[in-house]
């Protein structure tokens, strides 16, 4: 099922701080995220670029974008992402919950790598 990975009220304030981040995968599989902020929402988003087996993207700090294995910049829309919820559990309630069993497609396609 979903993993907690921390208060959503307090993974925004990281993030609105510090920017997006990366999450190893909770449960000890190749199942890493980065945390990120889209529209004012809290999104976990799939490492490797879409139909890209491999071709893991990464997040430069200074530029404040992401970028593929080509060095390439990724809008955070064109990235597959994990489904979030956020706990309403009277024991939970309030934390940000990862379901890493469920890839959701990227919002916009990615276009095709260039070939040349």
């Amino acid at each position: 099922g979903p993993v907690q990975i921390g208060l959503a009220s307090s993974i925004k304030d990281l993030l609105d701080e510090e920017g997006p981040y990366f999450q190893a995968d909770p449960t000890g599989n190749a199942r890493s995220f980065w945390v990120a902020e889209e529209d004012g929402e809290v999104v976990a988003l799939v490492i490797e670029a879409p139909g890209r087996s491999g071709c893991i993207v990464d997040y430069r700090g200074r530029d404040e974008t992401f970028v593929d294995c080509d060095g390439e910049t990724v809008p955070t829309e064109a990235l597959d992402r994990y489904a979030v919820t956020v706990s309403t559990d009277e024991d939970t309630d309030g934390a940000l919950l990862v379901d890493l069993d469920t890839v959701e497609p990227a919002p916009v396609p990615a276009e095709p790598p260039t070939t040349g």
